[in-house]
């Protein structure tokens, strides 16, 4: 198991001073790298996230490992906000 495979690049607005769907899409773009591409290549990537409105940052994380190599992303969230 790997931690920490992805790095955010930028912190912008918190996603819950954010009212609509429109504005977390866009204030999550671009926010993550995946500087080591050679730990999620080819594998299943488990994505933990302690809370999810929108889904954004979560599909934002998981479009980064996909095109970093992962084969397939699978999302975890302990809360539904």
């Amino acid at each position: 198991m790997e931690n920490n495979v992805l790095l955010r690049l930028k912190h912008k607005t918190p996603q819950a001073e954010l009212k609509d769907k429109r504005e977390r899409t866009r204030n999550s773009k671009n926010i993550f790298a995946c500087p080591r591409s050679d730990l999620v290549q080819g594998k299943v990537v488990i994505l933990v996230d302690d809370i999810s409105t929108t889904g954004s940052t979560l599909d934002e994380a998981a479009r980064i490992l996909k095109k970093s190599g992962a084969e397939k992303v699978i999302g975890l969230v302990v809360a539904k906000g």
